[in-house]
Formats: C-alpha cells, structure tokens, sequence
C-alpha cells in the first residue's frame, strides 16, 4: 500500500497558507493555535494530502510532525497480524491526528484516508513549546487529551454492552453531530462516505449484519442513503435509540 511521504520543507510558503481562509479557523484547536501566534511567533507549518484508501502514516514508524486535518475524512486504525483491522476513530476536519504525536515520535496506529484530504504538519518541538508558553494553547490540546479518552471509552462500552441496532444509530448520531459542527446541513442530510464494511471495523460487527441493520433502519423510515449522503429522517427516533432511552426496533 502506497505511504504518503512524511517529508516536506517547513520554511516559509511560497504562498499565503489556506490556513488564512479556512472556515475552521476560528473554532476548536485551531481557534488556539493562532491567536496564539501573536505572542509565541507564527509555527511553521508544511501541507499535503492523500487519496481515498491511502495510507497516510503507518503505525510505529518515525516522525517530526504532528498532523492536523484540513479537509476529508481519516480512520486511525490498528491492523492485525491476519490483516484485521479495527477502526478506532474517524476523524474530520479541524480534528488532530492523535495528541500522543504531541509527545512521541511515534504513532502507536495507522491513518488512512477514506476520502481525498488535506493535512497540515507542525513541528512538534515548535508545538511543544507553544504550550510550555501559553496556558490557553495548552488547555486546548488538554481537552483534545480528554475528548480522545472519553471517545475511547464509549467505543469499549458500545463493543462490550450495545447491540448493533444501538451502535449503529449511536455512530450515525455521533458523526452527524460532528458533521454538523462543521458544516452547513440542509434538510437533515449528511455527507457519509463511510462502507458497511467500514462501519463493520468501527463496531466490531460483520458487514452481512451491518447490511441488515441499515435495511432495518431505512425500512422503519429512519434514515436514507443516496449518492454518499444520509439523511436522518427521525432524528428524535434514532436519537433515543442511540441513547437507549427506548427499545430497538427489533431483534438484532
């Protein structure tokens, strides 16, 4: 599997960085990290991209840089020994790849593009001591920490205790909320790349009941999926489904 290179100049752009007119600016870690840069200089950045499917970074190998997601969609995953794999979260833009890049070298996972996407690189020594400058910086990548363990720990609840109909409508509720954050959504209708397969590695199901469930889903009018997009049609329905305030809609 072709590896994007982890490579590129850091010095100046040639051209004014998209970060300048990037819609994310002003919100979540990105909001932090320039309003900053008065104070600790501006941080050197450097940007590339990847196709669908391409691995971007291969878990355990070396690298300078902690990346952030500018555009598309990104799975973490970790790969096993037999070519299993599990998903252990879909990332989106103005999300960072991990914050343990913050700190390590190293990845412990893998990311993989799902979609066509841009990244931004920062230098981790120049990141690091942005922190160790500004409490605020800091504080941000704190609760970056702690939104990544509190994702952690619902991703063991689903797997060990939820059905498949509650995991389901709990990650088609999460992403929407994401998606939603983010852009504009019109009519209750979602960009949704993602494969029954790839909600398959995701919830530790098979993409054979994935299929049932979504059918399920459709046929009780609940959602819809058209040209890569879904659209939540009850959305007070799934919603309380996902957080099992009522009961499935049959037998998983």
């Amino acid at each position: 599997m072709e590896t994007v290179q982890d490579g590129g100049s850091l010095a100046d752009q040639p051209e004014p960085s998209p970060c300048t007119t990037c819609p994310l600016r002003p919100a979540g870690i990105c909001k932090a990290l320039f309003a900053t840069s008065s104070e600790i200089g501006t941080l050197r950045q450097s940007f590339g991209g990847a196709n669908p499917r391409q691995l971007i970074h291969a878990g355990g190998e070396p690298s300078r840089y902690v990346y952030m997601l500018c555009y598309g969609w990104v799975f973490r995953i970790a790969q096993l020994g037999d070519g299993r794999r599990q998903i252990l979260s879909v990332l989106l833009a103005g999300d960072l790849f991990s914050s343990r890049m913050i700190f390590s070298e190293s990845a412990e996972y893998s990311f993989q593009a799902l979609t066509h996407v841009r990244f931004a690189r920062f230098d981790r020594s120049d990141l690091r001591a942005a922190m160790a400058a500004n409490l605020e910086l800091f504080d941000a990548f704190a609760q970056v920490c702690a939104n990544e363990r509190k994702a952690a720990d619902e991703l063991i609840i689903d797997l060990g205790r939820r059905n498949a109909e509650e995991r389901i409508a709990r990650l088609i509720m999460h992403l929407a909320g994401r998606i939603g954050e983010r852009t504009v959504v019109r009519d209750g209708s979602y960009p949704f790349p993602l494969r029954q397969n790839d909600m398959a590695d995701i919830l530790g199901l098979t993409s054979v009941h994935v299929s049932r469930i979504i059918t399920k889903f459709r046929k009780a009018g609940l959602i819809e999926f058209s040209g890569g997009n879904l659209r939540i049609l009850r959305p007070q329905e799934l919603a309380e489904l996902a957080s099992l305030t009522r009961g499935a809609i049959g037998a998983a």
